[in-house]
């Protein structure tokens, strides 16, 4: 009786922020924290690409249709909803939405005690993967990470406050998220999460321009210290391990032997992007370009993942490409800094000087005034109108006295060795490894110093920052093998099919794949891939292909006239409306209104 019908779908998700419907804004950072246990649920599921946190929290409180968020994000499904809170009451509102097909396939209430917070995220996250499997088709699902709770829940509360703080990306909200942390750290020193979040914290500081990186730097390493000395397993600890061993120490192996760990145990869109940075230092362009797409598929309203798309066309001298990526990162993110150099050097590489010139006057007060500067005198040197150039050269050597000479380096090395000092360029670079500054990893593959590359003395220096070619074999990902063998699959197809006919649990409008799994004994990962290998189909359209069944009999059974179609269609297992219609549709082509009118022809 079964109708073999083969059904495929894009297996990707966005989860967009929870929406606050207690109408009060302090809870909002716990809103935030539930969407982030999500995704972190999610991006644990294999097989499964989730939208990273930056993209998803893009359409915050952006009033877009669904279907178009779906769209631009670039996934077949997107989990919304909304959270409650009620004295110490949690109401949390949850809907999966289909966007190929444009309805809701799934919605399910939870009300629980604010106590029982941890529970009910693990349980979230699991249900939520487990009916993304009954929709989308066949991956395994890892057993729920442990339920012991790692920290009292109103400490957890004040690390997600914390992180709420942080993400808003300015000085003051920074400060407050590092000084509820500093708080919890006492409170709770045993949590790794409050010292990563600390590290994050100075690191923000440092890169953003709010202090001295050195001393930024210096503030945060200890607490990276101590998160390693807690868990150094976490995807976190390791990604910032390769950053260290990458910009301080300057060892490829090492920076590919952290990457790997986290290759294995959760490639979330960081690992993609630090990749990529890495990679591109040893001129492995094709590899580069390929994790940086991985990246944008990942998260796509990033502009840390446009500019480093622009960067890999950039190194290939291949500025008209480089510059649209630049452009979108500064549209996405009209603060970022990220790529203005690389920008205006782009332009001046294509010889247009009076638009580099252009773009540089144009910057915000607020931009680094430093790399102003070092632009302002980049352009004019271009112009050949070395007054001015001058000018800005002699701002950024005035720099050189503050807390920002490693910025004012960068900038110098780029001016000494445009204007034709490539000695003293030589000499800042020399001072530059003395402080071990991070940008030296990019010089050699930086087309815009390609006449220093070529100076006698830039190679015995460069030879002391990754002068040694990695070895590391940096290894696939090792995927689990096939749970059923090929030979037991007709036997169980033959004991699906019986129990189907004979019990007929689809009848049950809330059978789950999991329930079906205990009713057949066969463990749920077996039975979802014995449905994708040998009926090429998931678990949803397998169920409703029977009940469609019962449906066409029901409706063709005289002594059923006087009931509706909706009445017939929850009698046969359906138990949404929409979900009915949505699959009469797809499976016949036709509303299950017009299949009456065809069914009641002579």
């Amino acid at each position: 009786m079964h109708p073999m019908s083969p059904h495929s779908t894009h297996k990707s998700i966005a989860v967009l922020p929870l929406a606050n419907s207690s109408g009060q804004e302090e809870h909002e950072y716990l809103c935030d924290g539930m969407t982030e246990s999500l995704l972190h649920a999610l991006t644990r599921v294999e097989g499964l690409r989730v939208t990273s946190r930056t993209s998803s929290f893009f359409f915050k409180g952006k009033q877009v249709p669904l279907v178009e968020i779906g769209q631009q994000l670039g996934v077949s499904t997107i989990l919304e909803g909304n959270i409650q809170i009620r004295a110490s009451q949690l109401r949390i509102t949850l809907r999966l939405i289909d966007i190929t097909e444009d309805y809701t396939f799934w919605s399910e209430t939870y009300q629980r005690s604010m106590d029982d917070l941890f529970a009910v995220q693990e349980e979230i996250g699991q249900q939520t993967a487990e009916r993304l499997r009954e929709h989308l088709g066949h991956f395994d699902l890892a057993p729920p990470e442990s339920t012991t709770v790692p920290i009292p829940v109103d400490a957890y509360k004040k690390y997600l406050k914390s992180r709420y703080h942080m993400l808003k990306m300015n000085e003051g909200e920074i400060r407050k998220g590092l000084a509820i942390l500093e708080d919890l750290v006492k409170e709770v020193p045993t949590y790794p999460y409050a010292y990563l979040g600390l590290h994050m914290g100075y690191t923000l500081l440092g890169t953003l321009g709010y202090m001295a990186s050195g001393e930024a730097f210096r503030k945060g390493t200890p607490y990276l210290e101590q998160a390693i000395v807690l868990d150094e397993s976490l995807p976190e600890c390791q990604l910032q391990l390769a950053w260290m061993s990458f910009l301080e120490r300057w060892d490829l192996d090492e920076t590919y032997r952290h990457l790997q760990v986290v290759r294995h145990k959760q490639p979330i869109v960081d690992f993609y992007q630090t990749m990529t940075s890495v990679i591109i230092t040893e001129r492995k362009y094709k590899a580069a370009m390929h994790y940086i797409d991985t990246a944008l598929l990942m998260d796509p309203f990033s502009e840390v993942t446009h500019h480093l798309k622009g960067f890999v066309h950039y190194v290939q001298e291949q500025y008209e490409e480089a510059n649209v990526y630049f452009q979108q990162s500064r549209t996405l993110k009209a603060d970022t800094e990220l790529s203005l150099i690389e920008w205006g050097q782009s332009l001046i590489l294509l010889e247009r000087p009076d638009e580099a010139l252009q773009h540089f006057q144009g910057l915000t007060s607020s931009t680094d005034p430093i790399m102003v500067d070092g632009g302002l005198a980049l352009a004019y040197t271009a112009l050949k109108q070395e007054a001015q150039a001058n000018i800005h050269r002699k701002k950024v050597l005035a720099a050189m006295d503050t807390d920002q000479t490693g910025r004012a380096l960068q900038m110098l090395i780029l001016v000494e060795s445009f204007r034709g000092g490539h000695d003293q360029a030589l000499t800042y670079i020399a001072r530059a490894i003395e402080m071990r500054l991070p940008i030296l990893v990019y010089l050699k593959i930086d087309p815009f110093l390609k006449p220093l590359h070529k100076h006698p003395g830039f190679a015995p220096l460069m030879d002391q920052v990754l002068g040694t070619p990695s070895t590391f074999h940096l290894a696939d990902r090792k995927y689990k093998k096939s749970l059923l063998s090929k030979d037991v699959i007709p036997d169980l197809r033959k004991k699906l099919l019986y129990w189907m006919e004979d019990h007929q649990p689809f009848l049950d409008p809330h059978l789950t794949l999991k329930a079906l799994a205990e009713q057949i004994q066969l463990p749920p990962n077996q039975l979802s891939q014995l449905l994708n290998e040998s009926f090429e189909q998931n678990f949803s359209d397998f169920v409703n292909a029977y009940r469609l069944e019962i449906f066409k009999e029901k409706i063709a059974n005289p002594q059923n006239q006087h009931l509706t179609l909706l009445a017939l269609a929850y009698e046969s297992g359906f138990n949404s409306k929409t979900v009915f219609n949505t699959y009469f549709k797809k499976a016949t082509g036709l509303t299950p209104r017009a299949y009456q009118k065809e069914m009641s022809k002579p």
